[in-house]
């Protein structure tokens, strides 16, 4: 390896394995509890964690779900204490 190609791929693997180990973490910090089965309700949690807070009407859209599909998710999610609604947003515990 010359000197040249050092000086230009030192940075460039410095990054991806820094990449790498941020790409790790989030998925760490994405995890989905174990007690959560359905997979809407998985989509609904790892979005609202992702995001830090959201609305009914932001989760619809940007999951393009119906109401009627997420109401219930939230309801069961905030009753087993993953998430809570504070004012008119969601947020996970």
């Amino acid at each position: 390896m010359s000197y040249v190609n050092y000086i230009i791929d030192e940075p460039i693997q410095y990054v991806m394995s820094e990449y790498a180990l941020t790409s790790k973490e989030r998925i760490e910090q994405l995890k989905v509890p174990s007690e959560i089965n359905s997979n809407t309700a998985k989509l609904v949690y790892v979005y609202l964690k992702s995001v830090k807070e959201a609305t009914l009407e932001q989760l619809c859209e940007s999951l393009s779900l119906k109401k009627i599909t997420v109401l219930p998710i939230l309801s069961i999610l905030n009753k087993n204490n993953f998430i809570k609604k504070s004012n008119q947003t969601y947020v996970v515990v």
